[in-house]
């Protein structure tokens, strides 16, 4: 129904990320099939660039070259992603935060405008969630 939009990489092997219209998302998951959900989530709702990394110190190698960021799915705790660094580098991309790990601190994602997804999750609850932080 709606194709992923083609990446091509540079040769450091980034993904160059155009057109800049585009909703670009970034899903940190170690379980493939879990990604492959979130990815295919994403691409029922309209065409988009997708990067799928397995661990969160990938996360900033992934987005090298990437003008902005829609929505950043991440798979760890609202605590490892502040002692990460995570969030203040997310922010310069525009990256809008959802933690799919666990509801532990949600209160305080939820008070920076992150979104929480619980496992398991589904379709409809990835799409409720990005209406959540405005994607």
């Amino acid at each position: 129904m709606n194709d992923l939009i083609s990446q091509t990489a540079t040769p450091s092997g980034s993904p160059t990320l155009e057109p800049a219209t585009v909703p670009f998302f970034l899903v940190q998951e170690s379980n493939f099939l879990i990604a492959e959900d979130i990815i295919a989530s994403l691409q029922s709702l309209a065409p988009c660039n997708t990067v799928h990394v397995l661990c969160p110190s990938e996360v900033l190698s992934a987005l090298a070259g990437a003008r902005s960021v829609s929505a950043i799915f991440l798979e760890a705790r609202y605590v490892e992603v502040l002692e990460m660094k995570l969030d203040s580098a997310l922010t310069e991309f525009g990256a809008l935060i959802i933690l799919t790990a666990e509801r532990v601190d949600e209160l305080k994602a939820r008070a920076l405008g992150w979104g929480i997804l619980s496992r398991p999750f589904t379709e409809a609850m990835i799409h409720r969630e990005l209406k959540a932080v405005r994607v």
